[in-house]
């Protein structure tokens, strides 16, 4: 049930001390976070009996996902709308942040399921295979090293490299350098994924991203060119993470069916750079 654990304690400290307005003097806080829980109990009870019952044959209510910040806006709003366009009464509410931030929302129950990559995923998650996202090179298109059908490490070792202020993704492209054996240049360090291309497309560095977005224009009017990357490897894959062990509701599952499908499009096939 998509119910977090705090909700859980305010619903069973209403049941014990027999009212909330008890609930809520014993926990500290307002009726109404009180009520708002209980609310959210019975609506996701209801859920729950349809769910298992099989009553529901189209999938209704909310669901909660979870998606890497850099990868979500890309990806998700294309697969929520077919899964719209099947389940018009599901409602999708999207959580977005670092690894670190998403994997505890799913651990606590906050998000049902997450969309991201493996790269940094914890053990304790189950997980699915969607797509593998080789890196690439981000920069100005008229870099001379634009010119180059693709580039390696040693061509960005004197250039500025624009990295995206994340653990994962600092780790990450630190560990392409460090598998190659290439000391990189200065780091500016930027805290999003547009900043990072617009900074490229501007001649400010250059970048190594996982995804590449459906058009090459940035926010700052100017236009990035991407090639792929000669060392590849470490390649993180794009995955469906769940609790272990944990029952998936149909929701949930509708949204991995849909992910699947959209995976195997050939929109999907353009985010990477290959």
């Amino acid at each position: 049930m998509n119910i977090s654990l705090r909700q859980l304690r305010y619903v069973v400290t209403a049941s014990q001390t027999g009212s909330i307005l008890g609930a809520a003097q014993a926990l500290n806080i307002s009726t109404s976070s009180i009520l708002m829980a209980i609310d959210k109990f019975e609506q996701e009870m209801d859920a729950y009996v349809r769910d298992i019952s099989g009553g529901e044959k189209i999938p209704s209510g909310e669901l909660r996902v979870g998606s890497f910040t850099s990868l979500s806006p890309n990806v998700t709003p294309q697969i929520i709308s077919d899964l719209h366009a099947a389940c018009p009464d599901l409602i999708v509410h999207l959580s977005e942040g670092d690894m670190i931030s998403i994997q505890e929302n799913l651990r606590s129950g906050m998000v049902d399921i997450l969309l991201t990559y493996d790269a940094g995923l914890w053990e304790e998650f189950d997980y699915e295979i969607l797509a593998n996202a080789p890196p690439h090179v981000v920069l100005a298109e008229t870099d001379p090293l634009a010119r180059k059908a693709r580039i390696s490490l040693a061509d960005l070792e004197n250039k500025t490299l624009l990295l995206l202020n994340l653990p994962q993704s600092r780790d990450y492209v630190g560990s392409l350098f460090e598998r190659a054996g290439i000391k990189r240049g200065p780091v500016q360090r930027l805290e999003s994924f547009e900043m990072v291309r617009s900074s490229a497309a501007a001649g400010l560095g250059a970048a190594i991203l996982n995804i590449r977005p459906f058009t090459d224009n940035t926010y700052s009017g100017l236009q990035v060119a991407c090639r792929p990357l000669v060392e590849s490897q470490p390649s993180p894959n794009i995955v469906l993470a769940t609790r272990r062990g944990a029952r998936i509701s149909r929701r949930a599952q509708a949204f991995a069916s849909y992910s699947r499908a959209f995976f195997k499009t050939p929109r999907a096939q353009n985010l990477f750079v290959t």
